[in-house]
């Protein structure tokens, strides 16, 4: 038996003759000793062998400064995680739309319903519907906020979700709870406006710089690219009452701006 194995094989023992060579059948039992469960592993400690205990489903083994241990998957730092129990003060917003040079702020009509197309890129669950009052307004105002299907003319469909009023006499973000899991493609934003005395403005993307899904819908025309992908409206919509299915779109080819007011948030565990 060669000297390293007389020597190192079995931690603890220090072989003054050829009588206390190691022997692999005892070695092997002192390891089953030490391990209790399946998926346990064995590493050396400070003096001798020590049992590492199996890591939760999907951690990693990481070095520590001297022993090892499990422990969460950290992403690259090139990935954004946020709102996640790793990182809870930080969200993330789905905004419709591709591109945007500068932010606005847009006033919108009374009793009208907006529509407006988003694109989801992948299968993601949202916990937020919600969007930004820019200003504090004397009365009251309140948006209804809805998310729809997309039917087969690319207008609003089935309703996915009433996420219910919130309150937009104050500045800041106002949002609505909803839990809903969208896969990839085109859906259909929803805002219904009103006010007493003031109107609130929203923030929303600046008009002459903005890039918008184009859904193609009814009304389009030749040389206007922003025709007939922005989005479309139905008046005669109190936000005190709930949304339905397939809303009858009496106004197509509207500003880009007001497609932008309304967005996801992306929930995490």
């Amino acid at each position: 038996m060669s000297e390293y194995i007389k020597t190192n094989w079995q931690a603890g023992v220090t072989p003054l003759s050829a009588d206390n060579l190691n022997n692999l059948e005892t070695q092997h039992e002192k390891i089953l000793d030490i391990l209790t469960t399946r998926g346990d592993m064995i590493y050396r400690n400070a003096s001798t062998w020590a049992r590492l205990p199996k890591g939760a489903e999907g951690h990693v083994l990481r070095q520590g400064a001297n022993d090892p241990a499990w422990a969460a998957e950290t992403p690259p730092p090139f990935m954004i995680i946020p709102n996640s129990a790793d990182n809870p003060a930080v969200e993330r917003w789905y905004l419709p739309g591709w591109y945007f040079y500068s932010v606005d702020t847009q006033a919108l009509n009374q009793n009208r319903a907006y529509y407006a197309p988003i694109y989801i890129s992948r299968r993601t669950r949202f916990d937020r519907l919600g969007l930004f009052v820019g200003n504090n307004i004397a009365g009251s105002s309140t948006s209804r906020l809805g998310l729809y299907e997309v039917n087969a003319m690319n207008l609003p469909g089935d309703l996915i979700v009433d996420a219910g009023e919130v309150d937009c006499t104050t500045s800041g973000v106002k949002a609505a709870v909803i839990d809903v899991t969208l896969d990839p493609g085109f859906y259909y934003t929803a805002i219904a406006h009103n006010y007493t005395i003031n109107y609130p403005l929203f923030r929303a993307a600046s008009l002459q710089y903005t890039i918008v899904p184009p859904v193609c819908v009814a009304g389009t025309q030749p040389g206007y690219p922003s025709y007939g992908l922005a989005g479309v409206s139905k008046s005669n919509t109190d936000p005190a009452d709930a949304f339905g299915d397939d809303p009858v779109i009496d106004s197509f080819n509207l500003g880009i701006t007001f497609c932008t007011i309304v967005s996801l948030r992306e929930k995490f565990a």
